[in-house]
């Protein structure tokens, strides 16, 4: 048996997400404020360590697995395959155990960044060219044109399906003891390409625009009004790059939004009025077209 993939960067707890059940209205104390936050924290301790030992079982319980496999491509090892196995199903139910409703647990990511510092006016003037190439037929020169237009980090967060892999080890285990290798083989496989990938993408552009507003809002507007007003117009620049990119549309209701509080804020710049509130409710703005605008997707199987 060929071991597919292999993985092996853990995420830390952190990456774990959980929610904490609620009392019913009618079971609710009446707390003072002191008393709820003490409450509160409490109960942040409990699913912060409930989280480790979720994180730290599901991790070390795939490790084994991985263990198994290569074994399994060795003569004469099916002894330790078995142990192995058997050692990541108690590992499984342990972080079952402390959390019944586990479904999708991230124990794999990788990140890759694309980065093309441009302006607008070029951005354009590759696209017209690229546009040329395309009524010409010459896909390859279009094609080679466009591919290194990207900025963006993506991020891909391998899954792991606790519904069905804790089971899936189970009976792999099942029928090594029965010395039946190549179907325990042929279930790890399926099991490893049950994974699931998600995938992100983060336009950074915008976080360029978020940035330089950050920057803006902390100098002294009645000083430094020029530098305000040049890092407001790069925030608007690098609206326009995720545009022509193809990360943000033009005609959302989010970016419109932003457009009218960028040439709000470009007035109150050169006046004399407090910005204060405007830069906040520009960036408010701006994080929700990143929101809006970072695509996520998932891919079964890791191996695809």
């Amino acid at each position: 048996m060929t071991m597919k993939k292999k993985l092996t960067t853990p995420l830390i707890a952190a990456c774990l997400l959980a929610s904490v059940s609620s009392w019913a209205a009618d079971e609710t104390p009446v707390l003072n404020q002191a008393q709820q936050a003490s409450s509160d924290k409490a109960i942040a301790r409990q699913e912060s360590a409930m989280l480790q030992v979720v994180n730290e079982n599901v991790v070390a319980g795939f490790a084994k697995v991985q263990e198994a496999m290569q074994l399994l491509d060795q003569e004469n090892k099916q002894k330790e395959a078995i142990a192995a196995l058997e050692t990541a199903s108690a590992k499984f139910d342990i972080a079952i155990l402390a959390k019944p409703d586990l479904n999708l647990i991230p124990i794999d990511v990788h990140m890759e960044v694309a980065e093309l510092l441009t302006t607008p006016e070029l951005i354009r003037k590759a696209t017209d060219e690229a546009i040329d190439l395309l009524k010409d037929s010459k896909l390859r020169q279009a094609r080679k044109l466009l591919l290194p237009m990207r900025d963006e980090m993506v991020t891909e967060t391998v899954l792991l399906p606790m519904g069905t892999y804790p089971d899936a080890i189970k009976l792999a285990t099942a029928k090594l003891i029965k010395g039946e290798k190549e179907e325990a083989s042929r279930i790890l496989d399926e099991a490893f390409s049950s994974f699931v990938v998600a995938r992100s993408i983060l336009p950074l552009s915008l976080l360029r625009a978020e940035a330089f507003l950050d920057d803006a809002a902390l100098l002294d507007k009645e000083k430094e009004k020029n530098k305000a007003r040049e890092l407001v117009e790069a925030a608007g620049t690098q609206l326009q790059v995720a545009v022509l990119l193809g990360y943000a549309d033009k005609k959302s209701a989010a970016y419109e939004n932003l457009q009218r509080q960028i040439e709000a804020l470009r007035k109150e710049i050169d006046g004399e009025n407090a910005v204060e509130k405007l830069y906040d409710e520009l960036k408010q703005g701006l994080r929700k077209l990143i929101g809006e605008e970072s695509r996520q997707e998932a891919v079964e199987g890791s191996s695809s």
